[in-house]
């Protein structure tokens, strides 16, 4: 199963792993308001530089978090990636793109502290950098490959081909339709996987278990609920898990395999497996889902905030 993060869904390449924010769950078309003209990709790196810094930065300041080297920093490291981009002749920068990229992340800076305002975010990297290979032509990297609104495409052994992996980018199927998998969210993170349909190359549509279905035999049925039998799949309603072939109630305190398998107000302590409540703010943890308020930075429990050490170091990658 793989996991992606708010990032990277919002992104199709490794090195904009730089809006460190967990998720949200777009795929949306491109037309987001632009409040700036169109950007030349001489100017790119360094204006996102600028604009994505001076937006975080009141943020970053709240979290006690300096941006010093913010702008120094994300302009080296953007404009060398951005130089490799450069060199590849099936890759097309769009400046209208670059500029609606840029504005939208000073939109979501200046949330700060607001997670959801990722679910209206409609500009990708692909847009920006424009892949010109067609489905089934050859390519180096998914960078190569033409990205069309609610489909997502990879570069496999060399060949651009759907693929249904990526959790926020696919259209949402409902129940009796096509499906290429199964998805799920919580909180701020979401991964996709499961079962998927017989023919996956037919659609990217993904079937989501927060709507009550998930993909089996390549259409989207609906998940069982509690006492009743989930075998293979391990899919369950929202407030179940799977547990020896039977959906069960998720508890606060009772056994636990996952965080799934515990209500939202508790998770799995693997040490144990026992789901235990969540810890309040301040409290050193592991990941954000030991979190009362959502987030584990530098190992501390936090409210969820865009600002982390690494965001406000203008790092690309955390």
């Amino acid at each position: 199963m793989q996991s992606t993060s708010f990032l990277g869904r919002v992104s199709s390449v490794s090195f904009v792993a730089l809006v460190l924010l967990p998720m949200g769950c777009g795929g949306n078309s491109s037309s987001g308001t632009q409040s700036t003209a169109p950007v030349p990709s001489s100017d790119f790196a360094t204006r996102f530089a600028q604009s994505y810094c001076s937006s975080i930065k009141a943020c970053c300041a709240q979290s006690g978090y300096a941006t010093s080297t913010c702008v120094s920093s994300m302009q080296a490291q953007l404009g060398a990636a951005l130089a490799t981009l450069s060199t590849d002749p099936k890759v097309v920068y769009d400046a209208a793109a670059g500029a609606r990229f840029i504005d939208e992340y000073a939109s979501l800076n200046s949330a700060c502290t607001n997670p959801s305002i990722g679910d209206t975010f409609d500009v990708t990297w692909s847009d920006v950098f424009k892949g010109t290979v067609a489905l089934g032509g050859t390519c180096g990297s998914s960078q190569d490959c033409i990205k069309t609104a609610g489909s997502y495409v990879n570069c496999n052994a060399g060949v651009c081909a759907l693929d249904s992996s990526n959790p926020f980018d696919a259209p949402h199927a409902a129940l009796g339709q096509a499906c290429a998998g199964t998805c799920s969210s919580s909180g701020t993170s979401g991964s996709c996987g499961g079962i998927p349909s017989a023919s996956p190359a037919t659609t990217t549509s993904e079937c989501w278990t927060n709507e009550g279905l998930y993909c089996n035999n390549g259409s989207c049925v609906a998940v069982p609920t509690v006492g009743q039998t989930c075998g293979a799949s391990n899919y369950c309603e929202t407030a179940g898990h799977c547990q020896n072939g039977t959906c069960v109630a998720d508890t606060a305190a009772g056994p636990c395999s996952s965080d799934e398998g515990c209500l939202s107000t508790s998770y799995c302590d693997f040490t144990t497996n026992v789901c235990i409540p969540k810890k309040a703010n301040g409290l050193a943890c592991n990941s954000d889902s030991e979190c009362t308020g959502g987030q584990c930075e530098q190992d501390i429990c936090r409210n969820w905030t865009i600002a982390t050490a690494a965001a406000c170091a203008g790092l690309l990658d955390d």
